[in-house]
């Protein structure tokens, strides 16, 4: 039998997130993204729940100007958190 994991023909791409202004752009993920938004007193500010449809997508959310938010991005396989500060 041969595993799996060691499969050098298995393509595993990177997942990341940019943040530009209003704009989360998306690479690599699939399936069901959940992003919440949240200000430094825990209240959320925003959200978005929707399907990863290409390799690439983007997403606009209402991220306060001058304020740090929290943005908790969820799928199937990944949970990240990030700091941000809108200008």
């Amino acid at each position: 039998t041969k595993d799996s994991t060691l499969d050098i023909n298995k393509s595993s791409r990177a997942q990341s997130l940019k943040v530009v202004k209003n704009e989360l752009i998306f690479n690599n993920y699939s399936g069901n993204i959940s992003v919440n938004a949240y200000d430094l007193n825990g209240r959320l500010v925003d959200q978005f729940k929707g399907q990863a449809t290409s390799s690439r997508m983007s997403v606009f959310m209402a991220i306060p100007k001058n304020q740090v938010t929290i943005l908790v991005v969820e799928n199937e396989n990944s949970r990240q958190t990030l700091k941000t500060l809108n200008h």
